[in-house]
């Protein structure tokens, strides 16, 4: 069911097989729940109770889709197709929402960045924005559950299984120039679910290079290999 009003922010979380976390995720965001937020949930045609858990808390979700998809950011790109909010922030089905930044969108900025509580640390976006930019040539530093987006007609590239949310980003920062911090956490993100592996690497290396030709190319391969030699250090020091 379609808001009323046109909603000033839309929480988009995308769900496959997730009973087991889901239904907390629903009612942390029921916690913020009211005529300016509207919650869009694409599941992927999941089989293990999770719609059930969706019926039962009907009225809480103002767009629902399940059918198959081709991936988490097909997923996305339907979430976003949906949403009818000023603003998008994704929400995983493992995630708690915390906290929204209505005074910062009042203010009418182009992407909202927040804290992220991750369990044992706090993720913070890179300050001052000229930073952050430049760390964006060779590595994605903007968390999506930390960030909430002006809606925008720019969608995922499926031609990327792990790292789509860079290009994005990437297109995004081109595009927008208003940013806003905000210093609450805005959700507590579940980090168990977190794409490492080299193939991941790989993608963001190959977005670097496309978005940022061949410089920007080299400095994502340096970033990448260091931080996995600094990972296997201390991976082998708590052994």
């Amino acid at each position: 069911m379609l808001q009323e009003t046109r909603p000033l922010v839309s929480i988009i979380t995308v769900t496959f097989n997730a009973a087991s976390t889901l239904e907390a995720c629903i009612k942390s965001v029921l916690l913020h729940k009211n005529g300016e937020v509207e919650f869009v949930v694409i599941d992927g045609g999941s089989k293990d109770g999770t719609l059930e858990i969706l019926e039962r808390y009907g009225n809480a979700v103002d767009v629902l889709v399940s059918e198959p998809d081709q991936g988490i950011y097909d997923a996305m790109n339907k979430g976003l197709d949906r949403a009818n909010g000023d603003y998008v922030l994704f929400l995983g089905a493992d995630d708690l929402l915390r906290h929204l930044p209505l005074n910062e969108m009042d203010n009418r900025a182009d992407l909202i960045l927040g804290n992220v509580d991750c369990g044992g640390w706090n993720f913070r976006h890179v300050k001052p924005e000229a930073h952050l930019r430049a760390k964006m040539r060779y590595r994605n530093c903007v968390h999506p559950q930390g960030t909430f987006y002006r809606k925008s007609d720019i969608r995922y590239s499926l031609e990327y299984r792990c790292c789509a949310d860079y290009l994005f980003n990437l297109e995004y920062l081109e595009r927008f120039s208003k940013i806003t911090y905000c210093e609450e956490a805005i959700s507590k993100f579940c980090t168990t679910g977190t794409s490492s592996g080299w193939a991941a690497k790989r993608e963001a290396i190959r977005i670097a290079s496309r978005f940022g030709g061949v410089r920007s190319g080299i400095l994502s391969f340096a970033y990448h290999l260091s931080s996995h030699f600094l990972n296997a250090i201390r991976k082998h020091g708590k052994s």
